[in-house]
C-alpha cells in the first residue's frame, strides 16, 4: 500500500481500493502537484500528428499553410488559455514549420517563417504568439474570478510556507512542478512583465481598449499599424515575435515603397539576404 494511503485507510476502511494519484484530468486540464509534466503531452502529440499529415499530403504550400493555421495551431489554443507553453515549444514549432514548408532544416531562421508572405510566400501563424494572446484574452476578458483565487493562494502560502518562499513571489510548495493557474493569469493580466518582447506587445494591446482580443493572432503586415489601431494586438504581438533577423527593418520599409514593383528574396539564414530589386 502506498504510504500516502495509510492515513486515509486508517480512518476510512472503505476507501482502501481508491487510487491516489499526483494528477488527474478535469475538463481537459490536468490538476494536481505533478500536472505540469502531463499537461501538454496529448495536445502536442495531436499537433505533431497534424503536422505530419500536412507533410505527407503532398498538397500545395498554400493549402498546407491554410491547414496549419486553421487546424494545427488551434489545437493548443484551449490549454494555452490557462497554462503556459513548455520551454521546448519554440523548438517544436520550428521543426514543424520546416516540415509543412518542405524546407531543409536550418535553411532559414525560425522567425523568418513569419515574414515569408512579404516575399510572395504564404502567411503562417505564430504558435507562441497565439498562445500568449489566448492567455491574455482569458485573463482580461474570459475568466474574471482569478484575483480571488490568487488572494486565497497567497493567504495559504503565508500561513503554511516559509517566508523566504512567499516573500520572493513563490506561492506554492516545491512538490508542485508548475505555477498555479491564478498566478499564470495574473502574470498575463499584467502584460507578461519581464518577458521581452512579449511585454511590449501586451502593453500596446492593453492600452488599446478597442482591440478585438477574441480574434486570432495573424502574421504582421510589412509595416505594422500603430498601437492605436484595431489590429494593434495581433500586429504588435506577431511583429514582436519576428524581429529583424536576416531580413532587416530597413528592407521591410523598402517592401512597402511604391518605387518597387517586385522583390525576390535570395538570401540564406546566416548571411544577410540578397535582394533582386526591380523598380517599377
Amino acid at each position: 500500500m502506498e504510504p500516502e494511503k495509510i492515513p486515509v485507510v486508517y480512518r476510512i476502511v472503505q476507501w482502501a481500493n481508491f487510487n491516489i494519484k499526483p494528477t488527474s484530468k478535469y475538463l481537459g486540464f490536468f490538476m494536481g502537484p505533478q500536472s505540469g509534466t502531463q499537461q501538454w503531452l496529448a495536445p502536442f502529440a495531436k499537433y505533431h500528428d497534424r503536422v505530419n499529415s500536412i507533410y505527407t499530403s503532398g498538397a500545395a504550400i498554400s493549402m498546407g499553410a491554410y491547414n496549419y493555421n486553421v487546424r494545427t495551431v488551434s489545437v493548443l489554443s484551449y490549454i494555452s488559455q490557462l497554462i503556459c507553453l513548455p520551454d521546448q515549444a519554440s523548438e517544436w514549432e520550428r521543426r514543424a514549420l520546416y516540415r509543412v514548408t518542405h524546407l531543409a532544416n536550418n535553411s532559414i531562421n525560425h522567425r523568418d517563417f513569419f515574414w515569408l508572405h512579404c516575399f510572395g510566400g504564404p502567411k503562417y501563424r505564430s504558435l507562441i504568439a497565439t498562445s500568449k494572446a489566448s492567455m491574455l484574452r482569458a485573463a482580461r476578458n474570459t475568466i474574471t474570478g482569478w484575483p480571488l483565487w490568487k488572494e486565497q493562494l497567497i493567504r495559504s502560502a503565508q500561513e503554511c510556507l516559509p517566508c523566504s518562499m512567499w516573500g520572493s513571489g513563490k506561492f506554492y510548495g516545491d512538490f508542485w512542478d508548475s505555477p498555479a493557474i491564478a498566478i499564470s493569469l495574473s502574470h498575463a493580466f499584467s502584460g507578461f512583465p519581464g518577458e521581452n518582447p512579449w511585454s511590449e506587445g501586451a502593453r500596446c494591446a492593453i492600452k488599446d481598449r478597442s482591440t478585438p482580443l477574441s480574434r486570432d493572432v495573424r502574421s504582421p503586415s510589412p509595416t505594422p499599424p500603430p498601437c492605436t489601431s484595431r489590429r494593434s494586438f495581433m500586429a504588435t504581438f506577431a511583429s514582436m515575435h519576428t524581429p529583424k533577423a536576416s531580413i532587416t527593418l530597413f528592407l521591410l520599409e523598402f517592401i512597402s515603397s511604391s518605387s518597387l514593383s517586385r522583390l525576390t528574396y535570395m538570401g540564406g539564414d546566416e548571411n544577410p539576404p540578397q535582394l533582386n530589386l526591380i523598380k517599377g
